[in-house]
């Protein structure tokens, strides 16, 4: 496993190549560009980030056209970035790395920085991938994202940063698109006034999109997108401001955060110590946020500049005596609902699905009760020779959320969940509370989970697919059978496999499931290639592999775009 988080920089930092299919025919109906984003670079200078989340974002697009597939990678050029390649040290501090003083400063300027130098959210968005109607934007845990060119892979010059429109510290890289076009993400504010939020951000209008856009490329000279020289005039501001979230801001840039609010909120239980989350769940009607005890410790946070040098990753603590608890909130109006569902302690990085049946919610998530998946992800583990990740992926587990008003005098031993053929329980206490036990979804562990998000997410499905083993396997998991299916070969290494669903199908499985293989073929040597595989049978339907020395770590999140 040691392969997949180098320790030397890597050689590219641009690649663009043809690819001939190695063995199978890829499918005719399938055309676009699979996108992935991941840490490329660990080392800047004599320094080094600490944690695989740190690693500066590479850019992976295989475009594929019939049999001809073209391979291209490229870093985001963050100010993360371009801040370390000019100062040839670590600059912005980043989730498992604090940033280190600039040794050109005198001892005065060097103390304030330990204080003031974190302030900037980084811009690193090495997590994952949204498109907002024809544009592409990387994301991280931060309010900050940046716009990529989904065909060149280039990124433009200004940065979207929600936390202008909504007072947020963090958001999370999973978003969830509605039918609609709506985006809904969970957010953190810290601090005094410390809650969890549900923000909406309404789809861009099409046609101000398109004229924006037009606007953008009939003064567009370079790369990145430029304020017109009428920006000035405050009528076609004013309208462009009112139309629509994709417009010039005053910065010059397409901005889809611009009419971003905050719908709803939970309070925060301790503001010294919020909760960490990832992602959660959405239905057609209910948001579910889970409120799991992992949480920052503030004082460690504020201590780890002179103790650690890990940044938020070392305040991390995790408490396997407290209950994790659901929340509950009416999508459209924010309520929320105030029955307290509780189970046993477990930490998550990842929701599978969520959806109602019967007057509840079946809430699918990837999770594991030892809560050490945080500091499994340290590169000193994993690329020490004990390294390993089996016992710290998690296992599919299902709950059942009962949404119907819960009688007082139910039995405490009454299982309030309805549900035909599910182990999973949800039983009323004396205190009022709901402590619900789950069931397992498949044998195995399994993370990074993917489903044919624009058919099933937030409605009842079947399948799900995910990485298992040592991240060197694919599974394609089977809920109602309880069973899975895998695809392995020595030394490869599959990225999270996204499921692209074939023109017409009826099946819920018909289509091909891609995923971007690291392959180690002997001590540092690297090379990568597109799997794709059956959506039913999960066999292998085809292969395209880039030459050596097109080298990769392994990539976390990313999207299929049709026909780009």
């Amino acid at each position: 496993m040691t392969q997949l988080f180098p320790a030397k920089k890597p050689k590219i930092t641009l690649l663009l190549i043809d690819l001939l299919t190695k063995q199978g025919q890829i499918p005719k109906w399938l055309k676009g560009s699979l996108l992935r984003v991941g840490p490329g670079k660990f080392e800047i200078g004599d320094q080094s980030y600490n944690h695989l989340f740190d690693g500066l974002c590479l850019i992976h697009r295989f475009n594929i056209e019939g049999s001809n597939v073209t391979y291209q990678n490229r870093f985001l050029r963050s100010d993360s970035y371009v801040l370390a390649q000019q100062q040839n040290r670590i600059v912005v501090t980043e989730f498992g790395t604090n940033s280190y003083p600039d040794p050109c400063k005198n001892i005065f300027s060097r103390f304030f920085s330990y204080f003031w130098g974190t302030t900037v959210s980084t811009d690193n968005c090495n997590v994952n991938l949204m498109q907002v109607r024809d544009e592409v934007y990387a994301m991280t845990e931060s309010p900050v994202m940046r716009r990529v060119d989904p065909e060149t892979l280039g990124t433009h010059k200004e940065k979207v940063d929600c936390s202008k429109y909504v007072a947020l510290n963090q958001m999370t890289a999973h978003p969830h698109t509605d039918r609609d076009g709506t985006i809904y993400n969970m957010a953190a504010r810290y601090g005094k006034d410390g809650l969890f939020g549900l923000v909406k951000i309404p789809l861009p209008d099409e046609g101000m999109c398109q004229l924006s856009n037009h606007l953008a490329n009939s003064v567009h000279s370079q790369t990145y997108i430029k304020t017109p020289s009428w920006h000035n005039n405050s009528s076609i501001s004013q309208m462009l401001c009112d139309t629509a979230t994709c417009y010039f801001s005053p910065g010059g840039r397409n901005d889809p955060t611009q009419k971003a609010y905050m719908v709803g909120s939970v309070p925060q239980e301790s503001k010294m110590k919020p909760n960490y989350f990832h992602s959660f769940g959405l239905t057609e009607n209910y948001v579910v946020f889970v409120e799991q005890p992992m949480y920052i410790n503030v004082w460690k946070l504020m201590l780890s500049k002179f103790t650690s040098g890990k940044g938020v990753s070392a305040a991390m603590e995790f408490d396997k005596n407290t209950p994790t608890r659901f929340h509950v909130l009416e999508k459209e109006s924010g309520k929320v609902i105030p029955t307290v569902y509780l189970s046993d302690s477990f930490f998550t990085f990842h929701h599978i699905n969520t959806y109602e049946e019967d007057g509840q919610l079946v809430v699918d998530i990837c999770c594991d009760d030892k809560g050490d998946g945080i500091t499994a992800l340290y590169l000193e583990n994993l690329r020490g020779a004990d390294g390993t990740l089996a016992d710290s992926i998690a296992e599919a587990k299902r709950y059942v959320l009962p949404l119907q008003t819960v009688e007082a005098s139910s039995s405490d031993q009454d299982n309030l969940v309805a549900t035909v053929g599910t182990e999973a329980t949800a039983v009323l206490r004396e205190d009022g509370s709901v402590f619900c036990t789950p069931e397992k979804l498949c044998p195995g562990n399994v993370d990074l989970p993917r489903i044919n998000y624009d058919h099933y997410n937030g409605r009842k499905y079947q399948f799900f697919f995910g990485v298992s083993g040592q991240l060197d396997m694919l599974l394609k998991c089977d809920i109602e059978t309880k069973s899975s299916k895998s695809w392995t070969e020595t030394g490869c290494y599959p990225s999270e496999p996204v499921f692209v669903p074939a023109p017409g199908a009826t099946a819920e499985d018909e289509g091909v499931v891609l995923s971007l293989v690291v392959k180690s073929s002997s001590g540092e040597d690297r090379s990568v290639f597109l799997l794709v595989l059956d959506g039913e049978t999960f066999g292998e339907v085809a292969r395209a592999e880039v030459p050596s020395p097109a080298q990769a770590c392994m990539t976390f999140h990313g999207i299929f775009l049709p026909n780009v």
